[in-house]
């Protein structure tokens, strides 16, 4: 099989690879992941799991990645990335199946665990694959890398939404279980790079010299996932028992769907721009919308409203994700694989703590609370992001 030029996709024209099938692999890995997104939470919801229940599952996803996360990004320091993608793509197809078989709050546990250690790692390795792929544009190169996740968030909810709703929860896990399929058919054919990145010295010591700045943005990017775990764990439950309006399986992933639609062209666009203008005030714009559609998403009465505000919120975590990942590849001192395992444990924490947190506040303090939280939470990581994002890296 021949080359591509990377240039073709804008990054680094040093570089060659074959781009187009690694790229498919995050794309279908993504969508046989989002499938089972809109329709989670209202199967175990059909079980007749309490919301605080069903957050404290959902957190067993969040640990499994923070526990494996870093060891998949040493491990991809070492080994091929290869050989670290396709034997866990190959065992998600099997774990995702085996959802449709079980109704038991501590089964459901551990396959959330399962799932979290198996995605960790995909993930640890499709960000090492950008940084080898485009180390002097990162902004762009990683805004390419939430795009291919953000079609797969555009196209798997509605299909898995439909077939819950036309047919059952069961056929979505499937649909899943094949996606994931044809995901290691291509990581079997095509993914061959190199162990390290083409990182020169100089940009070691500069990176070193800023290392102290990892603290605070690994703070900003389990923040923005505590919020973001919430809206992919609780918001569908909320959706579908709201009093406002009565929506099914298959407007819910529609719901989902619009958040992909909106974000794949945001976030090439903000990655882009990032590498221009530097990533503070695009991640931090990003922070305050994503605030004000929290704190406006209690007073949502019509589904008009529910787009709208579903469209703010779209465009303002789209912006944050290229942002946050190339800010701590900016700064951080340590290989590509250990750095992305690092983004990854913080992006874990918030998922870990985010289900469990907001699934005890709406059972506790009722179903708005969820979403003034994560609205105080995102204000917060604007801030920090004001006073700990360099305008210009």
């Amino acid at each position: 099989m021949g080359t591509i030029e990377v240039e073709a996709f804008g990054l680094s024209s040093n570089s060659q690879c074959t781009f187009l099938l690694p790229s498919m692999v995050l794309l279908a890995y993504s969508t046989g992941w989002q499938i089972i997104t809109p329709i989670l939470s209202l199967y175990y919801r059909s079980f007749g799991f309490s919301v605080a229940e069903i957050g404290l599952v959902f957190s067993f996803l969040g640990l499994g990645m923070l526990v494996f996360e870093p060891i998949w990004g040493l491990l991809c320091d070492r080994v091929p990335i290869r050989k670290v993608m396709v034997p866990t793509i190959l065992l998600s197809t099997l774990n995702v199946s085996l959802y449709a078989w079980n109704s038991s709050v501590a089964i459901f546990a551990m396959l959330e665990f399962l799932h979290g250690v198996l995605a960790s790692a995909v993930g640890v390795a499709g960000r090492a694959m950008i940084v080898d792929l485009s180390p002097s544009r990162r902004g762009k190169a990683f805004g390419i890398w939430s795009a291919m996740y953000g079609l797969g968030a555009m196209i798997g909810p509605f299909v898995g939404g439909f077939a819950a709703q036309t047919a059952n929860y069961r056929t979505a896990f499937y649909l899943s279980a094949f996606t994931f399929g044809i995901a290691f058919i291509f990581a079997l054919k095509s993914i061959r790079f190199p162990i390290r990145s083409a990182l020169n010295d100089q940009s070691s010591k500069l990176n070193s010299s800023r290392s102290f700045l990892l603290a605070p943005i690994f703070a900003m990017v389990a923040l923005n996932f505590l919020s973001l775990q919430f809206v992919k764990s609780i918001v569908p439950i909320y959706l579908r028992e709201s009093a406002h309006f009565i929506v099914t399986e298959t407007e819910i992933g529609l719901v989902f769907t619009a958040i992909g639609l909106i974000g794949l062209p945001t976030q090439v666009l903000v990655g882009s721009l990032s590498d221009r203008v530097g990533r503070k005030y695009p991640a931090a714009l990003g922070m305050i919308l994503c605030s004000f559609a929290f704190a406006a998403f209690p007073s949502i009465s019509d589904i008009f409203q529910l787009y709208l505000v579903t469209s703010i919120y779209a465009i303002g975590g789209a912006t944050i994700v290229p942002c946050l990942m190339a800010t701590l590849m900016d700064i951080s001192p340590f290989d590509r694989g250990a750095s992305m395992g690092i983004y990854g444990a913080a992006e874990d924490l918030g998922m870990l703590v985010g289900p469990a947190v907001t699934g005890l506040a709406h059972h506790y303090y009722g179903i708005d609370a969820p979403f003034l939280i994560c609205s105080e939470i995102m204000l917060l990581n604007a801030i920090l992001a004001f006073i700990f994002i360099k305008r210009k890296s």
